[in-house]
């Protein structure tokens, strides 16, 4: 992505960002019921998503050696380690009430990289680029149902084997399988991964304005822990990375998606979560709130000042 102006980087990220606006606003005029983006969360999980991590393998050419893969696959790791640091010592730094900071330490650890990151890697890097950003769902979707739920969970859910095996996880195996095999499917199989994944960026984008609508925003913006938080997560992080691996990444392809994944605002699974598991869900809802409305500017600015 080094060499794409910034105004089309701008236009890509407007395009994603309108059909949010288009959720939002369906969502406040009540055009679908209250049951629309559980249902289309859950398509988009079991069933879009996962179609798209194959397809941007089976469908796309190779842009990362098996080497270079590997090595994704190391820094996804580092990231994650990094992140499950900054979520328990960040919230203590700000004095976040004790009985808060399991949130806080979620919105720290946890951000869209699937709903919100899947699309802007395909908008900015193209289908195949889905496939790298999907090692880092990988784990994400590994350490959040199991540290992410001990956060949010008081009683400490027991972790079974079954938390491993959403279609997420089995598909992202079968990806990186894929990818390292070289291995090729009938062309009926990919024109069918094709249309399900041209699917997935328009609803991920719809699920989260809906999600948006949802949100009591009289109390969303006077919360300055959560200005904190989000200017570190959506700016300082990203930035962050950059410096470190910018010297030492020479593919451009490796060091944009990291960056991009390192970007994006807090999971809307903090909601999610928060509402099974009986955390604060005014403020899950009201952090996954403002961080998407400050992504809105962030992420063009900070891949606007990193590549162009």
């Amino acid at each position: 992505m080094g060499d794409l102006a910034l105004g089309s980087l701008i236009q890509k990220m407007g395009i994603l960002f309108l059909i949010i606006g288009v959720g939002f606003v369906t969502a406040k005029a009540k055009v679908f019921p209250k049951i629309t983006n559980r249902v289309l969360a859950q398509l988009v999980i079991n069933v879009t998503n996962p179609c798209t991590v194959l397809y941007s393998v089976l469908g796309s050419e190779r842009g990362l050696t098996n080497g270079e893969v590997y090595l994704l696959t190391g820094i996804a790791a580092a990231y994650f380690a990094v992140v499950v640091a900054l979520g328990l010592i960040l919230p203590r730094l700000l004095k976040c009430p004790p009985e808060k900071r399991r949130v806080y330490a979620f919105m720290c650890t946890f951000s869209n990289m699937g709903f919100l990151g899947f699309p802007v890697v395909s908008a900015l890097y193209g289908a195949n680029a889905v496939f790298y950003a999907s090692i880092f769902n990988l784990f994400f979707q590994v350490i959040v149902y199991t540290y992410g739920v001990r956060l949010m969970d008081r009683q400490n859910a027991r972790v079974t084997w079954k938390t491993f095996c959403s279609p997420m996880i089995i598909c992202s195996l079968i990806a990186y399988a894929c990818y390292l095999t070289d291995a090729k499917a009938p062309a009926v199989v990919v024109d069918t991964l094709g249309m399900l994944n041209n699917v997935t960026s328009p609803v991920c984008m719809l699920v989260i304005g809906i999600a948006l609508a949802n949100v009591p925003v009289g109390k969303v913006f006077t919360n300055w822990r959560l200005y904190v938080i989000n200017l570190i997560r959506l700016v300082v992080l990203p930035v962050l990375v950059w410096l470190v691996l910018h010297p030492v990444i020479e593919n451009p392809l490796i060091l944009g998606v990291t960056v991009v994944i390192s970007a994006m605002p807090v999971a809307t699974m903090t909601t999610l979560l928060a509402a099974k598991y009986g955390a604060d869900e005014e403020l899950a809802a009201s952090g996954v709130f403002l961080s998407t409305l400050m992504s809105l500017a962030t992420v063009p600015l900070v891949m606007g000042l990193l590549f162009t």
